[in-house]
């Protein structure tokens, strides 16, 4: 699964935190719910800053987008884009 990450996300994304940040936005575009890069953290298991850094690797490679939260400008949220979720997709059903 690792080498298939690396092929389809690179060698800097395909590791456990950015895998992580990508499937906990599969799981919540699901349950059809936002998360925050706190949210992120706490479910990539990783530290804030860390995962700060992938979310702007990330969105830099057109995976993901932040967003700022309506009932909470102060706060971003992140989602999937078109292009992240056609990867995740493709690599959760060996695509």
């Amino acid at each position: 699964m690792h080498a298939r990450r690396v092929e389809a996300l690179g060698r800097r994304l395909s590791d456990e935190v950015a895998w992580n940040i990508l499937l906990d936005l599969v799981v919540s575009e699901e349950e059809e719910r936002s998360l925050s890069i706190t949210a992120l953290a706490v479910g990539a298991q990783a530290p804030l800053t860390t995962v700060l850094r992938y979310v702007e690797l990330l969105c830099d490679a057109g995976y993901i987008e932040r967003v700022v939260d309506r009932k909470d400008r102060r706060r971003s949220l992140v989602r999937l884009t078109l292009r992240g979720r056609e990867v995740t997709g493709g690599l959760l059903t060996n695509r």
